[in-house]
């Protein structure tokens, strides 16, 4: 099953962090850019400026930053070796041995893209696969697996 369609309210702009983590989670673009934004102002602005969460400033994000907000939504992140400097068009042999319930978070020069069941998603273009995303040519910096927390007694674990 391809990932849905990407939920915007209103005009949010639709960085790649946000919307990797609305594909992978499957909640609002807005959602994600909320979480990145309490993130963001909780550790870099002084405490007077917290009241100011706007989700719109949300660019640029960190990869800690962006396992912290899975880790939030309830998803364990884990690096994949072997996968950094060969290029994203390379994914389409990899993602046939995958998972069904594994997601693939991939990193590009300053940009997310987010694997799973062959196909490759990011805020410009959803569900297509390796080979013909535009990014096609560019080289993986990181890859993360990334999983539901397992659940017990209708709590996910803790990492």
């Amino acid at each position: 099953m391809a990932v849905k369609s990407l939920r915007l309210i209103g005009d949010h702009p639709i960085w790649c962090g946000p919307v990797a983590v609305a594909l992978i989670a499957g909640c609002s673009v807005n959602i994600a850019a909320q979480l990145y934004a309490n993130l963001q102002n909780a550790k870099y602005r002084s405490t007077r400026f917290r009241d100011r969460l706007s989700s719109r400033s949300v660019s640029g994000v960190s990869d800690v930053e962006t396992a912290s907000v899975l880790s939030i939504l309830g998803y364990d992140v884990h690096l994949v070796a072997g996968m950094a400097g060969f290029p994203v068009r390379s994914l389409d042999r990899w993602l046939t041995n995958l998972d069904s319930e594994i997601k693939v978070l991939i990193v590009i020069e300053c940009h997310y893209l987010v694997a799973f069941e062959q196909q490759i998603s990011d805020n410009q273009v959803q569900n297509v696969p390796a080979c013909h995303h535009p990014y096609s040519d560019s080289t993986i910096r990181h890859a993360w697996a990334v999983r539901r927390k397992p659940i017990v007694d209708g709590t996910a674990l803790a990492a």
